[in-house]
C-alpha cells in the first residue's frame, strides 16, 4: 500500500474549502475575482476590492489558545535541504497583496496586508479582547482589528 500523508490530504482539504468559501464570500459581497488557470503558484485570486485589483492569498486557520497563527511562508513543492528540512519561501509584495484569512472556530474572515507579512515570519491573532494575566497589551495584535470588512 502506498504511504498515506493525512497532515498533507487535510491541508489541502482545508486549503480546498477556503477557496470555496471565498468564492462564495465575493459572490455575497458582489466582488468581481479571477482564478489562474493552473494551481500551485503565489496568487489564488485576483479581486476586485473596494475598486482595486488585488492579488490575493488565501488561507484556512483554525484557533490555537484563544489564537489565529498566519504563517506567511510555503513550503516549495516538497523540497528539503540536505538534512532533510522543508524548504520554505516567504510571500513578497511583487506577489501578492494580502493574505484572506478564513476561521472556521470565529466564521470570519481576516485581511492581512503584505506590507506586514513582508516584515514577519508568522502572525499571532489574539481573538480574546482581555488583556493577559500580566496585563500585557504592547505587542499584541487583536483579530477584531484585521476583520475584513
Amino acid at each position: 500500500f502506498p504511504s498515506h500523508d493525512t497532515r498533507s490530504e487535510d491541508s489541502r482539504k482545508k486549503g480546498d474549502i477556503a477557496v470555496k468559501l471565498f468564492e462564495l464570500e465575493c459572490i455575497k459581497r458582489d466582488i468581481d475575482v479571477y482564478k489562474p488557470v493552473s494551481s500551485g503558484g503565489r496568487v489564488d485570486y485576483l479581486a476586485c476590492i473596494d475598486g482595486e485589483y488585488k492579488r490575493a492569498q488565501i488561507k484556512y486557520i483554525s484557533t490555537y489558545k484563544d489564537k489565529i497563527l498566519i504563517s506567511f511562508t510555503k513550503n516549495q513543492n516538497g523540497r528539503r535541504t540536505e538534512d532533510g528540512r522543508p524548504v520554505y519561501k516567504k510571500y513578497c509584495k511583487h506577489e501578492i497583496d494580502l493574505f484572506l484569512v478564513y476561521c472556521p472556530d470565529t466564521s470570519t474572515w481576516y485581511s492581512i496586508p503584505i506590507e506586514l507579512a513582508a516584515t514577519h515570519r508568522g502572525l499571532s491573532l489574539s481573538t480574546v479582547d482581555t488583556p493577559k494575566k500580566n496585563n500585557q497589551t504592547k505587542g499584541v495584535r487583536y483579530s477584531r482589528d484585521y476583520i475584513w470588512k
